[in-house]
């Protein structure tokens, strides 16, 4: 399943989590075991992005990330292979 999420408010490092994102296809809770494993890692990953400085030290920022997630991580005919993308803006 193709899946997206986003901050689009300015928010800190800290305050980059899952429970603050939206999603494009629904509640985080209603994904799929696959997604939602692609989503913690995404948003750990952002967090990890904002620290490090490499966008700005202490400042606000705005995250998007996106993926897909086949079953059981599989690659399958006439499906997208699994992905997933990450962005961090400084805000």
């Amino acid at each position: 399943m193709s899946w997206n999420g986003y901050i689009q408010d300015p928010v800190s490092a800290e305050d980059i989590t899952v429970e603050n994102a939206s999603f494009g296809f629904g509640a985080y809770e209603d994904a799929s075991p696959e997604v939602k494993d692609q989503i913690d890692l995404a948003f750990a990953k952002a967090v990890s992005i904002a620290h490090s400085g490499a966008v700005g030290e202490d400042k606000l920022f705005r995250v998007y990330v996106s993926g897909h997630a086949n079953p059981g991580h599989e690659q399958a005919d006439g499906w997208a292979n699994d992905t997933i993308t990450v962005t961090v803006t400084q805000a």
